[in-house]
């Protein structure tokens, strides 16, 4: 039987834990079912995709300029690069991530160009192309949601990691009919054995680089003021880091600090995650996976949401009255709603244990309909 050649498409082993986590669940899931199949990474900077995901990993992207005419000619190369590169595999795969999330901007850039790019590869090279648990958001420009709808019709299948995700693409005239929907991949791992959180009251905080017009600098503020205030009413503390792109804003919440900062852990995989997270009986945090570990590591979350999927995600766990506005919340929301957390943890935890058996079967179903695509693919 001749080898199954798998490219995973994504920005993996750049820092950005949920990235890689979501890639090497759908790998590992795709290679129980498809034992011969090989699999390398196709990424837009090497970095250490190989090392983070554990996959070799090619590198499609150039480096360009700020001007219009030299991000035009890097794309171009990028293009080239893809046709190449593409050509080297049997299927193309593009394994979760936030992928189809709105750029903001009235040109599309960045991931969903890509994923536009990765499209027009796939088709001119006549490689099957398959969206498994992609994650997006409304448009709220018309170019990005044509780009969008144009990268998806290059898909032989799709499957979606919520709702609002499909909703988008449908609004965006998108004929979604036979797509799927399933949870986030991440929430599908084997369950972990239960761990008791730590006595007397812990709270993990997850900071988010938070973008300067979103207020960036209250929200530090904010975050400060809570780690000052849940030490001083007897709490422990750790800071857990998500992605390389938190770190300043980390460091700049604990110089905010009156009192000695609490230990920080920088998670660099899923286990080592839930073992940051563990302990806790509350986490607060903001980034999206932080949310997923919470969840998988059966604690109760106190979201402090800069984004729709934030709100979405918490929603599909029924745990959507503990959602905040990252924009507008104070140290005095944040504090009242870990007090109420912490009146119902049980709640979380059956949450938390229901979400994900729901995506250990959602995920399961979409990942065994992908592998029979995929063996029909062998050339």
């Amino acid at each position: 039987m001749t080898t199954l050649r798998v490219g995973m498409f994504g920005e993996f082993g750049l820092g950005n834990l949920g990235n890689d986590m979501t890639c090497q669940v759908v790998m590992q899931q795709l290679a129980s079912r498809l034992p011969d199949a090989a699999f390398t990474a196709l990424v837009s900077e090497p970095g250490r995709a190989d090392e983070m995901v554990g996959l070799p990993a090619l590198s499609f992207a150039k480096p360009h300029g700020p001007s219009l005419p030299a991000r035009v000619w890097a794309k171009l190369a990028d293009l080239t690069a893809l046709l190449r590169l593409v050509r080297q595999f049997d299927v193309m795969v593009v394994p979760g991530t936030g992928m189809l999330e709105d750029p903001t901007a009235r040109m599309p850039g960045g991931q969903l160009t890509w994923l536009a790019l990765l499209s027009l590869a796939c088709r001119l090279r006549r490689v099957p192309l398959v969206w498994v648990g992609l994650g997006g958001s409304p448009y709220a420009q018309r170019m990005p949601a044509r780009v969008a709808v144009w990268a998806a019709k290059g898909a032989a299948r799709r499957s979606y990691r919520d709702a609002m995700t499909r909703d988008a693409l449908d609004h965006a005239g998108l004929d979604v009919t036979h797509d799927e929907l399933i949870h986030d991949l991440v929430l599908a791992v084997d369950p972990r054995p239960a761990v008791p959180a730590a006595p007397g009251g812990r709270v993990a905080v997850s900071v988010f680089d938070l973008p300067p017009e979103q207020g960036r600098e209250r929200y530090a503020k904010v975050l400060a003021e809570v780690v000052d205030r849940l030490v001083a009413a007897g709490n422990q503390v750790d800071m857990v880091v998500m992605d390389h792109e938190d770190v300043p804003i980390t460091n700049q919440v604990l110089g905010m600090l009156d009192g000695t900062p609490p230990p920080v852990v920088r998670p660099t995989t899923l286990d080592g995650l839930l073992t940051a997270l563990g302990p806790a009986d509350i986490v607060v945090g903001t980034r999206y996976h932080t949310l997923i570990g919470t969840l998988l590591a059966r604690r109760s979350p106190v979201a402090l949401a800069h984004a729709a999927k934030d709100v979405a995600l918490l929603s599909q766990a029924g745990l959507d009255d503990y959602v905040l506005d990252v924009t507008t919340v104070d140290a005095n929301d944040v504090l009242a709603a870990v007090a109420s957390a912490r009146t119902e943890l049980d709640r979380a935890e059956r949450a938390g244990e229901q979400v994900c058996a729901e995506a250990r079967t959602s995920v399961g179903a979409e990942i065994a309909a992908v592998a029979a695509m995929l063996e029909r693919h062998r050339r």
